[in-house]
């Protein structure tokens, strides 16, 4: 939405008298807007919505000569057709901000998520995690110890939260909250899926280690319907127990504390929220935001220190029943599942390591193994790095299938 759109539409529905009235709830004051200043924020890479800040000029009632500036967050709709798939992604954070999310925060020792000021149909209004201390990890791999003990602090608070308000309110979230919990991405009707799985499959064709005929029979004839086994990675098991995941935690979606690196992480863009096994969650963390050699070196630490924070936000709970996830099925899961951590990883190279000029509309959801190949001939260390990914992808199916 445009910046002087966006300014209309504040004067007609009046949102700053909301937001503020939020405010001084969320924190027993009694501020009242002198005025406000809307500007688009160029520094947030968002592909679904658009950004702006919002500058909120307060005064105390009563005490109008001493202002106040209060910072907001604003995610809106693009101007699109009404047929754009963007409008139900939207709709479907809207609907978990407005129904359940902040919710859960009262079962949460440490805030995950950000706090909401505004839920109206065009737009969300947020707290500026950016003033708060708090920058993402788009450009961050392989993050210390402590910056990964602190996002998996925050994931076991996010699952337990889930599991509580579950037990508290005796409901399902994945009953309760279906038409929130869609699928949006994961699907064979997805144009940027199948366009992301293409090219795959074209890098793998030129993989020095499947040159073979055997190898080459494979990728032509096998290896896509397998790709497309990570579409049901994500739904709902009938096997393990299921909380709400975020189900796409990269670096963009994760901000940490950087002048305070003991901080909780927070994460933001709850658009592919699932009812899942929590090891989905761990599986993004640790496939998208660390190199394969730290995650093969580390994923056992990470994995028993999200479950020990796990069992710890229980500790209050008189009747620990409601878990029903052992450290073993964790474990169990997290290995099923890893082939969805490891296509995902190669279709995040594929997007955000390749030159931004490139990645329109056309080169996400139409045809993307031209110019990919063609990034991969001018850059050694991003040849590497795609080559690196079909490897584990395809030598993980293989293993599967002589077993």
């Amino acid at each position: 939405m445009f910046t002087k759109a966006l300014r209309e539409l504040f004067l007609i529905k009046n949102f700053c008298r909301e937001i503020i009235g939020n405010y001084n709830r969320e924190y027993k004051t009694l501020l009242a807007v002198k005025e406000f200043f809307i500007e688009p924020v160029t520094e947030v890479v968002g592909f679904l919505c658009d950004y702006h800040s919002l500058t909120l000029q307060c005064f105390e009632e009563g005490k109008s000569e001493k202002t106040q500036t209060l910072n907001f967050f604003i995610k809106s709709l693009p101007a699109v057709d009404e047929k754009d798939e963007r409008i139900k992604i939207f709709e479907k954070e809207k609907e978990l901000y407005r129904c359940l999310l902040p919710h859960l925060l009262k079962y949460s020792e440490e805030i995950w998520l950000p706090r909401l000021y505004l839920c109206d149909d065009q737009l969300l209004i947020l707290e500026d995690l950016r003033k708060l201390d708090l920058a993402d990890c788009r450009d961050r791999l392989n993050l210390s110890d402590v910056e990964m003990f602190n996002i998996m602090k925050s994931l076991a608070i996010m699952h337990s939260s889930s599991i509580v308000y579950e037990y508290c309110n005796d409901i399902s979230i994945g009953e309760a909250f279906t038409n929130c919990l869609q699928e949006i991405t994961l699907s064979s009707s997805v144009p940027w899926l199948n366009t992301g799985l293409n090219a795959l499959v074209e890098v793998a064709k030129i993989h020095p280690k499947y040159k073979t005929v055997r190898g080459q029979a494979f990728i032509a004839n096998e290896l896509l319907p397998h790709l497309y086994m990570i579409c049901s990675m994500a739904d709902t098991s009938l096997k393990y127990r299921n909380v709400l995941c975020h189900r796409d935690l990269w670096g963009g979606n994760i901000f940490l504390n950087y002048k305070n690196p003991h901080r909780a992480a927070v994460f933001v863009d709850f658009q592919t929220c699932r009812y899942s096994p929590p090891a989905i969650d761990i599986i993004f963390i640790l496939f998208m935001n660390l190199s394969r050699e730290r995650r093969i070196l580390s994923d056992d630490v990470y994995l028993r220190y999200y479950y020990r924070q796990l069992l710890k936000n229980f500790e209050y709970c008189e009747n620990k029943t409601f878990l029903a996830i052992t450290e073993q099925e964790l474990l169990n899961s997290y290995k099923e599942f890893q082939l969805l951590g490891l296509v995902y990883r190669f279709l995040g190279l594929s997007i955000l390591n390749v030159p931004r000029a490139i990645v329109n509309d056309h080169y996400k959801n139409v045809e993307r193994s031209e110019q990919l190949l063609e990034h991969m001939r001018s850059n050694k260390e991003f040849c590497s790095l795609i080559f690196e990914s079909v490897e584990d992808i395809i030598d993980w199916i293989i293993e599967r299938i002589e077993k």
